[in-house]
């Protein structure tokens, strides 16, 4: 990671479906393998996703769970309350 920041803009129904997406294009572009490519995003430190014009949902990319080789996201908004 270059420590650059940056954003993009791509169609999801939702966060996790936005990073996929780049996930896929990223392993299109580049013959690199989907989990690879999953990896290279934890470099992005937040996606938010947006619904009718409006803040839908914003997760923090917090890293990259080895044991599930997935990212590891932490909801921040719409806030979510324990126990609830």
């Amino acid at each position: 990671m270059t420590g650059h920041k940056c954003w993009t803009s791509v169609h999801g129904e939702s966060c996790e479906m936005a990073v996929d997406k780049m996930a896929d294009y990223i392993s299109q572009a580049t013959g690199y393998s989907t989990r690879d490519s999953l990896k290279q995003l934890q470099g992005f430190e937040y996606v938010v996703h947006l619904k009718d014009f409006h803040v839908d949902e914003i997760v923090r990319i917090a890293g990259w769970d080895k044991e599930r080789e997935t990212l590891i996201y932490e909801k921040v908004y719409p806030v979510v309350k324990e126990g609830v």
